[in-house]
Order: C-alpha cells, then sequence, then structure tokens
C-alpha cells in the first residue's frame, strides 16, 4: 500500500483519480482501506483527503454491493447451500431487510 501512495505522489492531478480508483478496487475485493484513508489524509490533506475517502468508499461499497448481488449470488448460494444459519438469515432478510441487516452489522458474530 505505501508503494500505491508514493506512486500516486507522483501523479500530480491524476493522483486523485489513481487514488479513487485504487480505493474502489480494494473495497471491492475486501482489503483493508485504513491504510489507505490514512494515506489520502497525508497525500491530499485532511479536507480533500476526506472528501476523496468519502467518494472513493460510496462508489466502493456500490460496487461491491452489484457484485454480490449480481455476479457471485449464484456462486455464493452454492457454497452456502447446506448452512441452516445462512439459509435462516438469507429467508429473514427477504422478509424484514433493514431490520435484520442493522442487526447482523451490529453482531459480533458475523464479523469474521
Amino acid at each position: 500500500m505505501i508503494n500505491a501512495l508514493d506512486w500516486i505522489k507522483t501523479l500530480g492531478p491524476w493522483g486523485p483519480i489513481a487514488f479513487i480508483i485504487i480505493y474502489i478496487l480494494a473495497t471491492v475485493l475486501f482489503l483493508p482501506g485504513s491504510l489507505l484513508t490514512l494515506g489520502a489524509g497525508l497525500l491530499f490533506g485532511p479536507i480533500f483527503g476526506s472528501i476523496y475517502v468519502s467518494i472513493s468508499s460510496t462508489i466502493g461499497a456500490t460496487c461491491a454491493f452489484l457484485v454480490g448481488r449480481y455476479l457471485a449470488r449464484g456462486w455464493v448460494s452454492k457454497q452456502i447451500e447446506g448452512n441452516e444459519n445462512f439459509k435462516a438469515i438469507d429467508e429473514a432478510v427477504a422478509d424484514e431487510g433493514w431490520k435484520i441487516v442493522g442487526l447482523t452489522r451490529l453482531s459480533p458474530i458475523f464479523s469474521f
């Protein structure tokens, strides 16, 4: 990550665009963004760094959702087919969507 931040610094005005693309990819690939978030503050300052991280994380989360929803849904369904816990969560989300998602986000059990 440090090498990527050094490289971004050399790009001048293209740096923010490269940073946003790297951050989006990191989000979709489940890589931790904490170094990139801190690096944004160092590279672009706290104001612009916060703006770039906010844009990047929102687009990255949207892309990750779309990948999970449309590209990986079938594969994931096959992988957890026999797991009764995940089946129960999937059915609960279908019935009570936002409540179940909120509760699972708060539970430390799902933080693996």
